[in-house]
């Protein structure tokens, strides 16, 4: 690695591919999106949302990692953000003129993405990590990384999830389905985090939690470790909401501490990210997104969030206030 990897780290629906996108286009980078993503990465599988501790001895990450730092890994997803079997869909899969036309728009954006990739192979790499949260000590640990970490308010987070997948025409992320089934009994599983952190929390495992209230457990696993050890260690953990609010001051810091050297314009940072839904595509970016959530929950709803946020001890947010409550989280 000639010069030092750049790297963003956050859960997903957290903003980080708006930040990826801004940092990039100011600076002329060149984005190496989400290499953790199993549908889109094979190799992945192995090590998405795992905890790993900053002292592991972990040869195959290591070098899974070290192909991605230094720019090895040749996929479709990373470079296009596409799911290349999306793209070959076999004959029988066809059966109406609209499957017909959401193929042509999946290859419009292709040609569309490639095209504006294309001129940045031979830019700085800055790579846009979510699954990631929980080895973020164990990277930086194991390469000299210049990063960045984002969080978001829960409840906007949990919104997003639930709205993206029933904008995608499938059920909603049911806490109860493959995906989020699958995180939640990694990390129930996962005897090490539970020796280090979860053994305090185990107990909600053994709950019949809702959606909303389960998306929240998982935002608080992978999100409220990671807060607490970067800031004991005196890094800087960037809020969504504290960048939506005073955009130059954060996207400024970020700037310094990636070691980058352009600062973005307001046209820049108004634009909505590249997977931002269809229909907000046009839409400048607005200030009131960051109360928009709230709509999104009945009262019930909102207490349950609130119940799961006080059972993990957080104390950076709250279930009724959009804003951050505090930029420090407490001790666990």
């Amino acid at each position: 690695m000639k010069n030092k990897p750049l790297v963003i780290v956050g859960s997903g629906r957290s903003g980080t591919t708006w930040v990826l996108d801004v940092l990039a286009e100011t600076n002329n980078l060149r984005p190496v999106f989400e290499p953790l993503n199993p549908n889109g990465v094979k190799e992945a599988w192995k090590f998405c949302n795992r905890y790993v501790r900053e002292d592991s001895d972990e040869p195959e990450l290591k070098s899974f990692m070290g192909k991605i730092f230094n720019s090895e890994l040749d996929c479709l997803w990373t470079k296009a953000r596409i799911i290349s079997t999306k793209m070959r869909p076999s004959i029988s899969q066809i059966t109406s003129w609209k499957e017909l036309y959401t193929l042509l728009a999946l290859y419009k954006k292709f040609f569309i993405r490639n095209h504006s990739y294309a001129r940045k192979k031979s830019f700085l790499p800055i790579t846009k990590f979510i699954r990631a949260n929980l080895m973020f000590d164990w990277l930086i640990n194991n390469f000299d990384l210049r990063a960045i970490f984002l969080v978001r308010h829960p409840g906007a987070v949990v919104a997003s999830q639930i709205a993206a997948s029933k904008m995608k025409g499938g059920a909603v992320w049911d806490y109860n389905g493959p995906d989020v089934q699958r995180i939640f009994c990694q990390y129930r599983d996962d005897e090490k985090l539970k020796k280090d952190y979860l053994h305090k929390y185990y107990q909600i495992f053994s709950e019949k939690l809702s959606p909303v209230a389960g998306l929240t457990m998982i935002w608080c696993i992978e999100n409220i470790l990671p807060i607490y050890n970067l800031q004991k260690k005196n890094r800087y953990v960037f809020f969504y909401e504290d960048i939506v609010m005073q955009p130059d001051r954060e996207f400024r810091h970020m700037v310094k501490i990636l070691g980058l050297h352009r600062n973005p314009d307001n046209s820049i940072i108004v634009k909505p990210s590249q997977q931002a839904p269809e229909k907000m595509m046009n839409q400048s970016f607005e200030e009131n997104q960051l109360t928009r959530w709230m709509k999104s929950f009945n009262q019930e709803q909102l207490s349950e969030i609130d119940r799961i946020l006080k059972f993990f001890n957080v104390t950076t947010y709250s279930a009724y206030e959009p804003m951050p409550m505090s930029r420090t989280q407490g001790v666990l």
